[in-house]
């Protein structure tokens, strides 16, 4: 049976790390498609609590707990200290306290990331209802508060809503922020990547251009966000079949992500895949090979489970490339034989 790309066995994060005022956010989403996976950015956002609660706040510890957690790729994980975190402030702190919101948030990211829809959404909902009654409604976490949930909705293929929301994320930083800033750079790649889900591919490249564009303007050129940049816009000229512009493209991004993750991180072997198929799509088998058997390395020392989407797609990749090569020997070994006989 084949799984649509939306399902949460095809669902992981790629996180990427960057600030804005008390909160480290989290570049995410990884859809898989066929037999390779390919990342859209979207953006899934953990807060961290204000400065006076950090040090004495017990549900703080939880919090930092997940925050770490979530950056390596363990999600699973985070999910228990993600729920201990709501559990004690909602005690301790009252059903009204931001930094309830903010743990209402992590929690709610967590449950998405491993494709619990169902049990994100009303976490995230409440979350932003908090936020707005406490900090404002044109506070910077309401714009997070709404991408978190117009992510959601793009995955349940809700896409009206979720522009909806984008947009007023982006109206709100704009006005705070000014047209050139890393986090309008994230309104631009969710913008993008909603339109890139419905196929209006004309229509996402130029807010895709311009997140590359402000990233690399406001945060230099080895940047993470500017590797999810790159891994987005080259996503989105291999899905116009414009392979000879992504390959470059992935090959900046992967660069990058080795650099500031490490060579064993999860998320490289997600963009070890996405630069060896755009070789195998090009025919350049002997250029996908190393690169599948590199993904495939990361993917067994991170997951147990063969049957872990990033695992499994780098196994049969492999197995589709060294398979093809060996046809094209077969066959070049067949034609020298036939005109030795001549």
């Amino acid at each position: 049976m084949r799984l649509k790309t939306h399902h949460p066995k095809y669902l992981s994060a790629l996180a990427f790390k960057i600030r804005e005022e008390n909160q480290t956010m989290f570049f995410s989403s990884v859809l898989r498609r066929s037999s390779h996976i390919l990342i859209a950015l979207g953006v899934l956002l953990i807060f961290v609590s204000t400065a006076a609660a950090q040090n004495s706040d017990e549900g703080e510890k939880f919090n930092r707990e997940v925050i770490s957690l979530y950056k390596m790729g363990k999600y699973q994980d985070a999910l228990m200290p993600a729920k201990k975190a709501v559990e004690i402030r909602e005690k301790e702190l009252g059903a009204a306290h931001p930094n309830l919101a903010v743990s209402l948030n992590n929690l709610a990211l967590v449950h998405a990331t491993l494709g619990n829809y169902n049990e994100a959404r009303p976490l995230y909902r409440r979350s932003l209802e908090i936020i707005e009654k406490t900090l404002g409604p044109e506070h910077l976490k309401v714009a997070i508060s709404l991408d978190n949930q117009g992510l959601l909705y793009s995955y349940l293929g809700e896409f009206q809503n979720a522009e909806t929301l984008h947009r007023h994320a982006l109206d709100l930083r704009e006005k705070k922020l000014g047209p050139f800033h890393p986090n309008i750079a994230i309104s631009s790649n969710l913008l993008s990547g909603l339109y890139s889900a419905q196929r209006e591919y004309k229509k996402a490249e130029p807010w895709e251009i311009r997140s590359l564009e402000i990233s690399e303007r406001t945060l230099g050129a080895n940047h993470p966000n500017v590797a999810a940049s790159l891994n987005n816009l080259a996503l989105l000229y291999a899905t116009m079949g414009e392979y000879n512009l992504a390959v470059p493209l992935y090959r900046r991004a992967v660069l990058i992500s080795e650099k500031t993750l490490g060579p064993n991180h999860p998320n490289i072997a997600i963009a070890l895949n996405n630069l060896a198929d755009m070789y195998e799509k090009l025919g350049e088998y002997s250029k996908a090979q190393p690169l599948y058997a590199k993904a495939l390395e990361i993917g067994e020392k991170n997951y147990e489970d063969k049957y872990h989407p990033t695992r499994l797609a780098s196994s049969n990749s492999l197995d589709r490339v060294r398979s093809k090569i060996q046809i094209i020997k077969e066959t070049f070994s067949k034609q020298v034989k036939i005109q030795s006989v001549k």
